[in-house]
């Protein structure tokens, strides 16, 4: 039995070790310039990346979520304790949508979830909210009943501060890119500067520090 429970020890130590690296690596691929820190600019990139619209309220609220000491910068501890903290909600989130308890998001599952907050969206919106979320911005036609899984729901949601599905659905219907303008694109150096969404290496952490 001690054994089994240093064998165990040392499996949860290596998995939260494997969660800091990913998460180190996805911190290093947001901050453009190594410096170390992600500034407000950086961070305005990775939402647009991550196929969010970051106008002035999105972005202030996405990087003073974050700035836990508010000294106007992201170091990678305050970094990780925010996305440990957010993926915690976004499970609660999820499952709270997930009635039909398949690890699945549907679009008629989520217009359940609004119309129990007095929310009502057209269905042709709804099933492009949940696209988006499976397949990120300019994923084409919208499919008949597409469905989002957890890896996806939390890598397109996990930089924006919701802490419930109300806010949730607010910041994607304000600031995500269900229609994005002209105004929504990266510029050409900044598309350089980041070759893909970072948070597609934050699959590899579901089982790091947040699940842990």
């Amino acid at each position: 039995t001690m054994a089994l429970g240093r064998r165990g020890g040392r499996d949860a130590d290596a998995a939260a070790e494997e969660g800091l690296r990913v998460l180190r690596s996805a911190f290093d691929g947001i901050d453009l310039d190594a410096n170390s820190y992600v500034d407000v600019d950086e961070l305005r990139v990775c939402l647009i990346r991550q196929g969010h619209s970051p106008d002035g309220a999105l972005l202030a609220q996405s990087f003073s979520a974050m700035d836990a000491n508010k000294d106007g910068k992201i170091s990678f501890s305050e970094f990780v304790a925010y996305t440990s903290r957010q993926e915690e909600l976004l499970r609660r989130m999820f499952d709270e949508i997930d009635t039909s308890r398949t690890g699945k998001v549907t679009a008629a599952e989520l217009r359940a979830a609004l119309h129990r907050m007095s929310i009502r969206v057209d269905d042709r919106r709804l099933r492009r909210m949940v696209q988006q979320m499976a397949h990120g911005a300019g994923s084409g036609d919208v499919d008949a009943d597409p469905e989002v899984d957890f890896l996806a729901f939390r890598q397109f949601c996990l930089l924006l501060p919701a802490r419930n599905v109300r806010a949730l659905f607010e910041y994607f219907h304000h600031s995500s890119a269900i229609d994005v303008g002209e105004g929504s694109a990266i510029p050409p150096d900044e598309k350089d500067a980041v070759s893909e969404p970072v948070w597609v290496s934050l699959a590899a952490a579901a089982g790091g520090p947040a699940a842990a």
